[in-house]
């Protein structure tokens, strides 16, 4: 993605004041997606594998999102970038 849209998408979105709620949202459904004990272990053991590697997937990316939303607003203003 060139640096005129990152600027753009990160003034108009990243750096609003309620967008840590999408942060918050997303990680709320990210736990649920955790609970084990959502899975029907009547499924075939082949359903359930693909259901937690689905769902490790998920996790995967919206860690990575949460991540490069992080890392895209530092650099726009010129923080350093902290890790948590």
């Amino acid at each position: 993605m060139d640096k005129e849209i990152l600027n753009k998408l990160t003034s108009k979105f990243f750096n609003d004041p309620d967008f840590h709620y999408v942060i918050d949202m997303l990680s709320n459904k990210v736990e649920k997606l955790r609970d084990i004990a959502t899975i029907d272990i009547k499924d075939s053991p082949d359903t359930i594998k693909a259901i937690v590697a689905g769902r490790q997937e998920t996790i995967k990316l919206v860690d990575e999102f949460k991540n490069d939303v992080q890392v895209a607003t530092s650099m726009i203003n010129n923080k350093p970038t902290t890790f948590k």
